[in-house]
């Protein structure tokens, strides 16, 4: 599996990723499969090719059907979620994750809802950075 910044990940993306046929997620599924650990009737799991930090150990919970925002899922879908979880514990077992869900719509690289899992300990300072490079306007002092 080959990782690439986010620069460079961000930068191959078509300028029309809003569009549901042009979406990089629904295109990957089919294209990428063995990227993909983990597949239910709702969602898939796969391996983040461009990883936040650096690290192999995060994944991406993406539904398989095109949303955008959380309350665009379906029941179905959001009762799904919870196999979702099952399944990260297991994965990441005795290592610790943080996760994050991006339901704004500014700063996003992909307009397809997707839920990040990292296995990592997320400091403070790390997260404030991160948000800072995706445009985020934080404005306290540490």
């Amino acid at each position: 599996m080959k990782t690439i910044s986010r620069e460079e990940y961000i930068g191959s993306l078509d300028t029309n990723t809003l569009w549901i046929s042009e979406c990089p997620f629904c295109t990957l599924k089919h294209k990428h499969t063995e990227n993909i650990i983990w597949e239910w009737k709702y969602w898939f799991i796969r391996v983040c090719l461009s990883p936040y930090t650096w690290n192999k150990q995060h994944l991406l919970a993406i539904p398989n059907t095109h949303r955008i925002l959380p309350s665009e899922l379906s029941n179905e879908e959001l009762l799904d979620m919870r196999n979702v979880h099952q399944f990260v514990e297991k994965y990441f077992w005795d290592q610790t994750y943080f996760s994050c869900l991006r339901d704004t719509m500014g700063n996003r690289s992909v307009e397809h809802l997707h839920h990040h899992f990292i296995a990592w300990k997320l400091q403070w300072k790390y997260l404030r950075s991160m948000l800072m490079n995706q445009g985020f306007p934080i404005t306290e002092k540490l």
